[in-house]
């Protein structure tokens, strides 16, 4: 183990469609880190899990059982992180199975929408692609972008140039398939407190992943006050889509609230993410996987 016992408490595995590595992997790789311990949290999937922790098991890195899930939050889209799950609770079950028929209904949606404004999408690569799971926005783009029919298209090209080409599969995702964008798709998906109910009805602690994605301070402090009072454990203040200041301001709204101010990368590997390391986060010691523990529900934790 790393002598300042790190940790990283945010990772996608190939369970999640836009992931890389399959979940032994992120364990060796968070060894070779000498992280002390790392959570995977797959979206809205627990099937990786079983592999990790038994990986775990012959690793000296802890691993932790986890699961990111999808929230809808008026027009905002969101996520809840849950750790220390039990992730065959019924539960934790009916909630993945609802949300993996969103994703799909969400995808045929989506492709619909894209190809309605001249952009080729080819169905046999973005199966492979998306191994048999529902293909979620990068992925889209990873087979929209790499296809030389789209070349020269206007709502593409911005993605290929500097700054978004660094990352041109996050900004399609972002640019073009969120609320509001042009080939934006609804379904109806749980609420942050839903999801809260799901993870600590599965023996889990529920944390409210990167806020500062799409909230600001102090005129959305209300959503996160309710999730505290509805069983909130955590807010994910630092982490890579969070500056310096925004780390700073969500740790002291967790503070404020009584909850964990909790640190993850959302790593998913060079491919999708390649500004996103493993463990390049801050205020990200031991002690929280210490404090997350001690926020499960009484009955898990006894």
């Amino acid at each position: 183990m790393g002598a300042k016992r790190l940790v990283d408490l945010h990772m996608h595995s190939s369970y999640s469609s836009d992931g890389q590595y399959p979940p032994p992997e992120l364990v060796r790789l968070a060894e070779e880190k000498g992280l002390a311990a790392v959570a995977l949290t797959d979206h809205d999937d627990v099937a990786g899990l079983p592999a990790f922790m038994a990986a775990g098991a012959a690793s000296e890195v802890e691993t932790i059982p986890g699961v990111e899930l999808t929230c809808d939050l008026g027009q905002r889209w969101v996520h809840t992180l849950g750790y220390f799950i039990d992730w065959e609770a019924d539960a934790m079950t009916r909630a993945i199975a609802a949300l993996t028929a969103a994703r799909r209904r969400q995808a045929a949606g989506r492709l619909a929408n894209l190809r309605k404004l001249g952009i080729v999408v080819d169905d046999g690569k973005l199966a492979r692609e998306a191994r048999g799971q529902p293909p979620v926005g990068p992925v889209i783009g990873r087979v929209v972008l790499n296809d030389p029919a789209n070349d020269g298209h206007p709502l593409l090209e911005p993605l290929r140039r500097p700054p978004k080409a660094a990352a041109p599969y996050f900004h399609f995702d972002r640019d073009l398939l969120s609320h509001g964008k042009p080939a934006y798709f609804p379904v109806k998906r749980l609420s942050p407190a839903e999801a809260v109910e799901v993870v600590r009805a599965s023996g889990g602690a529920a944390v409210f992943a990167h806020p500062g994605d799409k909230f600001r301070l102090p005129e959305d402090e209300p959503v996160f006050a309710e999730l505290a009072a509805a069983g909130l454990a955590g807010i994910e203040a630092y982490c890579s889509y969070h500056d310096d200041e925004q780390g700073r301001a969500f740790a002291e709204l967790a503070r404020r609230l009584g909850l964990v101010a909790t640190a993850g990368s959302d790593f998913h590997g060079p491919r999708v993410k390649p500004h996103v390391k493993m463990g390049d986060i801050t205020h990200n010691g031991y002690a929280l996987v210490d404090e997350l523990r001690s926020r499960r529900p009484a009955e898990a934790i006894r």
